[in-house]
């Protein structure tokens, strides 16, 4: 845990913990959601990967394509194609990925790290252990292409 806290202190804003989310991160969360909105585009793309023990449909990297709060198209970047509904849910918008770690702190997650773009306050890569005495079950986010408008 030291380590992988240490390194992430390296790259970029991160919140470790032992035990439970670290204090402050809803207030850091909420910061640069705030960040975000003043800063989003009315229309956007942008591709995410998702970090999980789970099947590839559910890993992507995904194309996320958003009109307003709405996400309006989700396609395979390697293949082209559409995102099955029932693994819609799993790539959100950028303000989904927020909602993502307010609930890992409503949930008191065991471990939270994010790092997060100074510039855009977009959580650029983020990782959540709900519970360490349950194995596979930890998952995160990677954001391999920024929001552009379109």
């Amino acid at each position: 845990m030291l380590r992988r806290c240490l390194l992430a202190l390296l790259l970029g804003t991160v919140a470790c913990s032992d035990q439970g989310p670290p204090p402050g991160l809803s207030d850091e969360i909420e910061v640069n959601r705030a960040v975000w909105r003043a800063n989003r585009p009315a229309s956007y793309r942008y591709s995410i990967h998702r970090q999980c023990f789970c099947g590839a449909e559910a890993r992507g990297p995904v194309e996320v394509e958003v009109s307003g709060s709405t996400v309006v198209g989700r396609v395979y970047v390697d293949t082209g194609e559409a995102v099955p509904r029932d693994f819609a849910s799993v790539f959100p918008s950028v303000d989904g990925l927020f909602d993502v770690l307010e609930d890992a702190v409503a949930r008191r997650a065991d471990e939270i790290q994010v790092v997060w773009d100074p510039t855009t306050g977009i959580p650029m890569d983020f990782f959540i252990d709900y519970s360490r005495e349950i194995a596979d079950e930890e998952s995160g986010y990677e954001i391999v292409a920024v929001p552009t408008p379109r």
